[in-house]
């Protein structure tokens, strides 16, 4: 028995399998009467249903080549279109440059943070006391009661 012996009924099987599938396949669309050049179906509740049917029954006219516009000549040509390309990356080596050159001062944020700090007032360093927290809260239930929702779409 040789080897392509071996094989042949397995191969005729996955034949017969892929043949089968492709069978099941084409009866699926057949039955659907769905292919990808037929008109779909008019959702009868739209409001333009009617226009739309009488749209897909009577097609507009088709065009000729004499509709076709003529060429434009108010356009830029592409030599003016590369000329504001290459200014335009021009600016922007030259805006990187000046960024480039503007020196870095953000450094040592610990003695600037102590040094904003020292300038607070120390009548406005003390702590929030409990009743002062209290009037905070009152006040903020205040304004959500005063608040107005937004109306409820419709």
């Amino acid at each position: 028995m040789s080897t392509s012996d071996q094989f042949r009924p397995k191969s005729r099987g996955l034949a017969q399998a892929g043949c089968a599938a492709l069978l099941v396949a084409l009866g699926g669309c057949a039955a659907g009467g769905a292919t990808p050049f037929s008109a779909g179906r008019i959702d009868q509740r739209s409001s333009v249903a009617g226009e739309v049917a009488k749209a897909s029954e009577t097609p507009g006219p088709y065009p000729t080549f004499s509709s076709v516009p003529p060429v434009p000549h108010d356009i830029r040509p592409a030599s003016a279109w590369r000329s504001a390309v290459v200014g335009e990356l021009a600016d922007k080596r030259q805006l990187e440059a000046e960024a480039a050159s503007i020196p870095f001062i953000l450094k040592d944020s610990e003695a600037w943070a102590t040094a904003e700090r020292a300038k607070i007032p120390a009548s406005e360093l003390k702590p929030v006391a409990p009743g002062e927290a209290s009037d905070s809260e009152a006040y903020a239930a205040e304004q959500r009661a005063r608040a107005t929702p937004p109306p409820a779409p419709h």
